[in-house]
């Protein structure tokens, strides 16, 4: 029963891969690149994280900007390869009853990644495509009250599905992604102790719809709700835990085409709330709330 469900699952999907794709927009939420087309995406990334962890007398507060650079290459029509990397700037991090400030930046761990459409709308109904991506651990991490880096520490891998249709005007996508973050070590610098994680993992579902207003704007909406599995740190010997937690969220952004179909502008905002949950610190009961997201964020899409 295996071999064959590997041999229909291999036909189905040479079956697509021979169908030709269909025809689609830069700002397109199923957009893909052509053969022999290298696209981009180059923007910042403003965030905030904020939770109360009652027990503890104090407040978790995380903010921080992100520079993202995303280049990648249709090796086929149905093939793309990318890559991704991020610069954190100045972050500043305040840990929950301690009333110290940790600053941090630098280069997060860079991010290989290819996606392979199985499904077109032309020969199916719908596009469909798979995708996957790994972040080796490259640059040393380190945390401290006066200086420290964005390094994760450990190895990130990711997979996902996508699925979409275009009508029109109006477009919808539904997308399942799965994270996986392997064991970490964080190096404590000055009189900060050295910090290790366990691995974990985040299972996050999304629901987008967009509309094209006019050939050169367009408006998208997109609703969450995600998951993610227990954590557990350890730092100076003392081990802190977080449960199961569940959340949900929302995001909008508006698209502008500046080149028709060559260089396009996004503006977003982002909004997330993971529900109260309990953990451990030190072996007492902690329990963590008001664990609220937000961010602001812009963006050039580019191919050529």
């Amino acid at each position: 029963m295996k071999k064959l469900f590997v041999v229909l699952f291999a036909l189905s999907s040479w079956a697509a891969f021979a169908q030709a794709a269909a025809s689609v927009g830069l700002t397109d939420l199923m957009y893909i690149p052509a053969r022999g087309t290298v696209y981009g995406e180059t923007g910042v990334h403003w965030d905030s994280y904020r939770y109360q962890a009652e027990g503890t007398g104090g407040i978790f507060k995380r903010d921080y900007s992100t520079a993202r650079q995303k280049l990648g290459y249709g090796i086929s029509d149905h093939l793309q390869l990318n890559v991704v990397y991020e610069y954190r700037g100045r972050g500043k991090q305040n840990l929950p009853g301690t009333g110290d400030d940790y600053n941090y930046r630098g280069s997060l761990n860079p991010e290989v990644g290819a996606l392979y459409r199985v499904m077109t709308q032309g020969a199916d109904g719908y596009n469909m495509d798979v995708y996957g991506s790994f972040s080796p651990d490259l640059w040393k991490a380190e945390i401290g009250n006066r200086h420290g880096t964005a390094a994760q520490g450990g190895m990130v891998y990711k997979a996902g599905v996508r699925a979409g249709k275009k009508n029109g005007d109006l477009e919808h996508s539904a997308v399942a992604n799965l994270n996986y973050y392997g064991n970490t070590s964080v190096d404590g610098t000055g009189d900060t102790s050295n910090v290790k994680a366990d691995s974990y993992y985040n299972l996050d579902l999304r629901y987008n719809a967009q509309y094209n207003f006019n050939p050169d704007l367009w408006v998208r909406g997109t609703g969450r709700v995600f998951t993610t599995s227990e954590q557990a740190t350890k730092s100076g010997g003392t081990k802190t835990t977080q449960d199961m937690q569940y959340g949900y969220g929302l995001e909008t952004a508006l698209f502008a085409m500046i080149v028709p179909n060559t260089l396009a502008l996004e503006l977003g905002l982002n909004w997330a709330r993971a529900l109260d949950h309990d953990g451990k610190s030190a072996g007492e009961t902690v329990t963590y709330a008001s664990n609220s997201y937000g961010g602001a964020f812009f963006n050039f899409r580019y191919q050529f």
